[in-house]
């Protein structure tokens, strides 16, 4: 990440966040509320009959909504606010439950709420992701996501077919990082390496790395839909229903972790899908989010339904 950070320098996504302040405290500390990271969070809803669309089209590529919806995040930034990026930096959260070990009294997975998660994070060459977008017949110049550039690149359009091809790669890459043995000494050493041995140590080795790392990248994660109780069924459980899902986790401070967008996703079968962006308020321009999402979200229903047509 060094290497990629000094090769590409501002090549890179959100190469333009102001740096912001960071004082580095004690664990414990008490903060001020005026000394502490505030999130914003901007939401894109995507309705039910677009959702199946771009559910459907995914399968009938033999790839999955998070794909699709990683890979269309990187076009949008790749082309709509910064065009002379090189590189991408994306980490999509997974559930880390079904590695650990079963439990001893049912021999089965733990399903209980917990902190089981990771991420995998994955470099995109975004020339390849550009091959699928052309400007739009009014193209206008986007919002700068910054404050410190005054704008970014053009609209775009997608193309619907050349897009697929790009996600079913980012859809294997991801399958392998999850799947891939990683040798257990290997392992060992870079858990030993990083845990230290209290929290100040943790702090001290693990957040500049982090920061480091995370710095010019986005977070996907997404929690799928939430499965409701058939019709018939629903009488044994009152006269309720779980209609709508959604979330949002707050952000790092940008000075020691992420710059950029995290995208929480959730929704329920058969309803809405919602996608909450947060962002630390002073790092990123508000209309700028609201624009990547509003992008994205468009991007992705038209790549569906242009699918499915020339299907039928």
């Amino acid at each position: 990440m060094y290497l990629i950070r000094l090769i590409y320098g501002s090549r890179l996504f959100f190469a333009d966040v102001p740096k912001q302040p960071f004082v580095k405290r004690p664990v414990d500390a008490v903060v001020l509320p005026t000394e502490r990271v505030v999130t914003r969070v901007k939401t894109c809803r995507i309705p039910a009959a677009q959702v199946e669309a771009i559910v459907t089209a995914c399968r009938a590529h033999n790839t999955t909504f998070t794909p699709l919806l990683i890979v269309m995040i990187n076009l949008v930034l790749a082309t709509e606010h910064y065009p002379a990026a090189k590189l991408g930096l994306s980490f999509c959260a997974i559930d880390t439950r079904p590695c650990l070990p079963a439990l001893p009294t049912t021999g089965k997975q733990a399903k209980d709420i917990m902190n089981a998660s990771a991420s995998i994070m994955i470099v995109h060459r975004l020339e390849a992701i550009r091959r699928a977008a052309s400007p739009a017949p009014t193209s206008n110049a986007m919002p700068a996501l910054t404050l410190a550039t005054p704008a970014g690149g053009g609209l775009v359009a997608v193309d619907a077919d050349a897009i697929w091809k790009p996600v079913q790669e980012y859809g294997d890459r991801l399958r392998n990082g999850m799947e891939g043995p990683v040798p257990t000494i290997v392992r060992n050493v870079l858990q030993g390496k990083m845990a230290g041995e209290d929290l100040e140590d943790m702090l001290n080795r693990g957040m500049p790395s982090l920061g480091l790392v995370m710095k010019n990248g986005f977070l996907v994660s997404n929690l799928g839909p939430f499965s409701t109780p058939p019709a018939e069924t629903r009488g044994c459980c009152g006269f309720w229903q779980v209609s709508e899902v959604q979330f949002s986790a707050a952000v790092t401070q940008a000075s020691a972790g992420a710059s950029g967008i995290v995208f929480n996703v959730a929704g329920v079968k058969g309803g809405d899908t919602i996608i909450n962006a947060s962002y630390q308020d002073g790092a990123l321009r508000a209309r700028s989010v609201e624009a990547v999402l509003s992008s994205v979200a468009a991007k992705m229903v038209y790549v569906a339904n242009t699918t499915l047509a020339t299907k039928k």
